[in-house]
């Protein structure tokens, strides 16, 4: 990487939209020499030189890396928020770990669909879990209700007695 500061005035940096385009999809997609670039510029009456070319390609390297890491961002907060809202029984640290994946892979390039898969599974398989100790306690509730009726029906309550205090349990 060069260590000089591309012009304020760079002939690159004032070109229209569409062409810039066309520096980005052949440098950053296709990885085209930069004499191979050149000649493509100066084909569209574009003159510049090699140096130019590094410079800006540099230059609009960091600039798409940084909008690379504010999507992510923005992703990893989405995912954090839209957990925080629909599965607050995870925890906010398996909130956190979920959201703090999701910008890995986000700033990973492209990410793979099975790490993808990989983490919304995890956090499907959380809900679950916490869905199922939920079950489990609503179950033992129940469970406990029904050893209180067991007692009353074994009592010398008398039948009106016993039922008034079994629907007292249960209501």
């Amino acid at each position: 990487m060069t260590s000089k500061k591309t012009r304020a005035d760079s002939r690159l940096d004032r070109l229209p939209e569409r062409v810039k385009a066309d520096l980005d999809q052949w440098l950053f997609e296709e990885h085209a020499r930069y004499k191979d670039v050149v000649a493509r510029l100066a084909g569209q009456g574009i003159p510049t030189s090699q140096a130019a070319l590094c410079n800006w390609y540099y230059k609009r390297q960091a600039e798409r890396l940084r909008d690379k890491i504010t999507r992510s961002a923005l992703a990893c907060d989405e995912i954090r928020d839209l957990l925080s809202r629909n599965a607050p029984e995870l925890g906010e640290a398996v909130i956190g770990l979920a959201a703090q994946r999701a910008f890995d892979l986000m700033a990973g390039g492209e990410p793979d669909v099975r790490d993808v898969r990989a983490l919304f599974d995890i956090v499907i398989k959380a809900r679950q879990q916490a869905l199922d100790e939920r079950k489990i306690s609503m179950l033992e509730a129940q469970a406990r209700k029904a050893q209180e009726a067991e007692a009353i029906t074994k009592s010398t309550l008398t039948p009106e007695e016993q039922a008034r205090r079994i629907r007292e349990i249960f209501s």
